[in-house]
Protein backbone atom coordinates (compact mmCIF):
# COMPACT_ATOMS: atom_id res chain seq x y z
CA UNK A 1 0.00 0.00 0.00
CA UNK A 2 1.20 3.54 -0.75
CA UNK A 3 0.22 6.49 1.44
CA UNK A 4 0.88 10.14 0.57
CA UNK A 5 0.83 12.61 3.47
CA UNK A 6 0.48 16.23 2.44
CA UNK A 7 2.80 18.83 3.90
CA UNK A 8 0.68 19.96 6.87
CA UNK A 9 0.26 16.37 8.03
CA UNK A 10 4.04 15.93 7.90
CA UNK A 11 4.50 19.19 9.81
CA UNK A 12 2.00 18.29 12.49
CA UNK A 13 3.62 14.88 12.88
CA UNK A 14 7.08 16.41 13.12
CA UNK A 15 6.33 19.19 15.60
CA UNK A 16 3.53 17.76 17.75
CA UNK A 17 2.74 14.40 19.31
CA UNK A 18 -0.67 13.06 18.31
CA UNK A 19 -2.66 11.48 15.55
CA UNK A 20 -0.56 12.72 12.62
CA UNK A 21 2.62 11.53 14.35
CA UNK A 22 1.06 8.10 14.80
CA UNK A 23 -0.01 7.94 11.15
CA UNK A 24 3.46 8.98 10.02
CA UNK A 25 5.17 6.50 12.32
CA UNK A 26 3.01 3.57 11.30
CA UNK A 27 3.21 4.42 7.58
CA UNK A 28 7.00 4.74 7.79
CA UNK A 29 7.36 1.47 9.69
CA UNK A 30 5.28 -0.31 7.07
CA UNK A 31 7.24 1.30 4.23
CA UNK A 32 4.06 2.86 2.82
CA UNK A 33 5.18 6.51 2.57
CA UNK A 34 5.33 8.28 -0.77
CA UNK A 35 6.40 11.92 -1.01
CA UNK A 36 7.78 14.55 -3.38
CA UNK A 37 10.43 17.27 -3.31
CA UNK A 38 7.57 19.80 -3.13
CA UNK A 39 6.55 18.44 0.29
CA UNK A 40 10.12 18.92 1.53
CA UNK A 41 10.36 22.46 0.13
CA UNK A 42 7.03 23.49 1.69
CA UNK A 43 7.94 21.88 5.02
CA UNK A 44 11.33 23.57 5.17
CA UNK A 45 9.77 26.96 4.48
CA UNK A 46 7.14 26.55 7.22
CA UNK A 47 9.54 25.06 9.77
CA UNK A 48 11.99 27.93 9.23
CA UNK A 49 9.30 30.58 9.42
CA UNK A 50 6.99 29.26 12.17
CA UNK A 51 9.23 27.05 14.28
CA UNK A 52 12.71 28.62 14.36
CA UNK A 53 12.77 27.88 18.10
CA UNK A 54 12.65 24.14 17.29
CA UNK A 55 15.77 23.65 15.13
CA UNK A 56 15.67 19.88 15.73
CA UNK A 57 12.31 19.73 13.90
CA UNK A 58 14.00 20.26 10.51
CA UNK A 59 16.42 17.41 11.15
CA UNK A 60 13.62 15.17 12.40
CA UNK A 61 11.50 15.93 9.34
CA UNK A 62 14.42 15.26 6.97
CA UNK A 63 15.40 12.00 8.65
CA UNK A 64 11.92 10.53 8.23
CA UNK A 65 11.17 12.18 4.87
CA UNK A 66 14.37 10.76 3.35
CA UNK A 67 13.13 7.22 4.00
CA UNK A 68 9.92 7.70 1.99
CA UNK A 69 9.64 6.69 -1.65
CA UNK A 70 10.07 9.80 -3.79
CA UNK A 71 7.61 10.46 -6.60
CA UNK A 72 8.31 13.00 -9.33
CA UNK A 73 6.87 16.46 -8.75
CA UNK A 74 4.00 17.62 -10.94
CA UNK A 75 4.74 21.10 -12.22
CA UNK A 76 1.26 22.30 -13.18
CA UNK A 77 -0.73 24.17 -12.11
CA UNK A 78 2.08 26.29 -10.70
CA UNK A 79 -0.35 28.31 -8.57
CA UNK A 80 -2.03 25.36 -6.77
CA UNK A 81 0.26 23.08 -4.80
CA UNK A 82 -2.68 21.03 -3.55
CA UNK A 83 -3.56 19.98 -7.10
CA UNK A 84 0.11 19.26 -7.80
CA UNK A 85 0.44 17.04 -4.72
CA UNK A 86 -2.77 15.12 -5.40
CA UNK A 87 -1.68 14.50 -9.00
CA UNK A 88 1.79 13.40 -7.91
CA UNK A 89 0.26 10.99 -5.38
CA UNK A 90 -2.09 9.61 -8.03
CA UNK A 91 0.70 9.14 -10.56
CA UNK A 92 2.79 7.38 -7.89
CA UNK A 93 -0.02 4.90 -7.28
CA UNK A 94 -0.92 6.03 -3.76
CA UNK A 95 -4.14 4.50 -2.48
CA UNK A 96 -4.56 7.10 0.27
CA UNK A 97 -3.86 10.84 0.30
CA UNK A 98 -4.03 12.26 3.83
CA UNK A 99 -4.94 15.95 4.09
CA UNK A 100 -6.89 18.08 6.54
CA UNK A 101 -7.95 20.85 4.14
CA UNK A 102 -11.71 20.93 3.51
CA UNK A 103 -11.30 22.10 -0.07
CA UNK A 104 -9.20 19.07 -0.98
CA UNK A 105 -11.27 16.67 1.14
CA UNK A 106 -14.27 17.83 -0.90
CA UNK A 107 -12.69 16.43 -4.04
CA UNK A 108 -13.49 12.92 -2.81
CA UNK A 109 -11.70 10.02 -4.39
CA UNK A 110 -9.39 10.49 -7.35
CA UNK A 111 -9.46 7.26 -9.32
CA UNK A 112 -8.40 4.46 -6.98
CA UNK A 113 -6.99 6.95 -4.46
CA UNK A 114 -9.01 8.05 -1.44
CA UNK A 115 -8.52 11.54 -0.02
CA UNK A 116 -8.98 11.30 3.72
CA UNK A 117 -8.55 13.49 6.77
CA UNK A 118 -6.03 12.21 9.31
CA UNK A 119 -8.92 11.18 11.60
CA UNK A 120 -10.75 9.30 8.83
CA UNK A 121 -7.57 7.57 7.67
CA UNK A 122 -6.77 6.51 11.23
CA UNK A 123 -10.30 5.22 11.87
CA UNK A 124 -10.44 3.23 8.62
CA UNK A 125 -7.00 1.71 9.14
CA UNK A 126 -7.78 0.77 12.72
CA UNK A 127 -10.90 -1.04 11.54
CA UNK A 128 -9.00 -2.99 8.88
CA UNK A 129 -6.44 -5.77 8.98
CA UNK A 130 -3.96 -3.42 7.27
CA UNK A 131 -3.41 -1.35 10.39
CA UNK A 132 -1.93 -2.60 13.64
CA UNK A 133 -2.79 -0.79 16.88
CA UNK A 134 0.76 -1.12 18.22
CA UNK A 135 1.80 2.46 17.59
CA UNK A 136 5.09 3.75 18.93
CA UNK A 137 6.23 7.30 19.45
CA UNK A 138 9.47 6.73 17.57
CA UNK A 139 8.70 9.63 15.23
CA UNK A 140 9.71 12.04 18.01
CA UNK A 141 13.27 10.82 18.39
CA UNK A 142 16.12 13.29 18.14
CA UNK A 143 17.74 13.61 14.74
CA UNK A 144 21.39 14.56 14.39
CA UNK A 145 21.80 16.33 11.05
CA UNK A 146 20.02 19.47 9.87
CA UNK A 147 21.27 19.35 6.28
CA UNK A 148 18.51 18.99 3.68
CA UNK A 149 18.37 15.54 2.19
CA UNK A 150 16.89 14.03 -0.95
CA UNK A 151 14.54 11.08 -1.13
CA UNK A 152 16.63 7.95 -0.97
CA UNK A 153 14.17 5.67 -2.75
CA UNK A 154 12.26 6.26 -5.95
CA UNK A 155 8.66 5.17 -6.41
CA UNK A 156 8.48 1.77 -8.05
Amino acid sequence: MKVFLETNVWLSATVFAGLCAEILTESAQRNWLVTTQLVQAEAHEVLSRKFPHLPQSMALFDSIWSEAACAPDVEEPADDNDVRLVRAAQEAGALVFVKGDRRVLGWGGQGDMQILSPRDAWMRWNQSVLWNRSITSSVHRTAASQAPVACQRRVA
